[in-house]
């Protein structure tokens, strides 16, 4: 089944993708609160923009890979599962103008029942966070301090 959804609001559901559904076309301008959102097939590649999810919990069954969460805000979520390659929160890059992208929240959010392999978070404050323990680590490089 391919999965369409744009310009919505969803509150108090379980979306379920189950495997060999399609994400066709980039989820865009939707709202998720208080919905539990369930992955249940390897997805590789997803541009997930413009998406909100509040409330929410957000359970990955298999790896979840290369997924950007560009312009996205993910406020007082939990997220359990293989996350690789994902990158969370603003980041200009050559697609879209940098003040679109700055936009992007990711908040208060527990993420200590992932596994978290190659993650990008950009402009993320790691104080509102919950990180996964060992045998998980983190590496934080500030962008500041790149440039200098």
């Amino acid at each position: 089944m391919d999965i369409y959804i744009k310009n919505r609001t969803i509150n108090n559901e379980t979306i379920e993708l189950k495997a060999g559904d399609t994400i066709v076309a980039t989820l865009h301008n939707v709202v998720f609160n208080n919905c539990e959102v369930i992955f249940n097939d390897t997805y590789r590649n997803i541009v997930l923009g413009g998406v909100d999810f509040n409330h929410c919990k957000m359970i990955f069954k298999k790896k979840f890979i290369n997924a950007q969460w560009k312009r996205s805000k993910i406020l007082n979520c939990t997220l359990s599962g293989n996350l690789i390659g994902n990158d969370f929160g603003g980041f200009p890059d050559d697609f879209y103008p940098t003040t679109e992208n700055y936009h992007a929240i990711f908040e208060n959010n527990d993420l200590s029942n992932c596994i978290l392999d190659g993650i990008r978070f950009f402009k993320v404050d790691f104080n509102t966070n919950i990180l996964p323990q060992w045998p998980n680590f983190i590496i934080l490089i500030l962008l500041e301090i790149q440039k200098g």
